[in-house]
């Protein structure tokens, strides 16, 4: 036993929880997150910009996702901006230009595509 009291595994045990959270950690930073001056960036967007703004400042958002005839592009930023962040990320364009902001813009989008959905399809049954 060490000086401590504690064995070989003890000390074996703490090494490898150790290095599981510096590769989690390593894995991380490998993640397309916005980097802080860019990030900066995506806090200014206004909507009447278009999508090609947004990409030539920020770059190709990480993930892109359509809802009726709105596309999203969600951009991911670190934790100093992610509060602010998601008020503005994603970023809604329609027919090229930003149109709305934000996850509660998302949200309010997703909501009424599914009630959209659902009236057709009621619609359509009734006939």
């Amino acid at each position: 036993m060490g000086a401590s009291g504690q064995g070989p595994r003890t000390w074996l045990r703490r090494i490898g929880a150790c290095l599981i959270v510096a590769h989690g950690v390593a894995g991380c930073q490998g993640a397309p997150y916005l980097p802080d001056p860019q990030a900066q960036v995506l806090l200014k967007i206004k909507a009447g910009m278009s999508r090609e703004e947004i990409v030539a400042q920020l770059g190709e958002p990480h993930r892109q996702e359509t809802v009726g005839r709105t596309q999203f592009l969600f951009y991911r930023t670190d934790w100093r901006t992610a509060t602010e962040a998601e008020r503005i990320s994603p970023v809604a364009i329609v027919d090229g230009k930003v149109v709305g902001l934000g996850k509660d813009y998302y949200q309010d989008a997703v909501k009424a595509e599914r009630k959209r959905a659902t009236t057709a399809a009621v619609d359509s049954g009734q006939r």
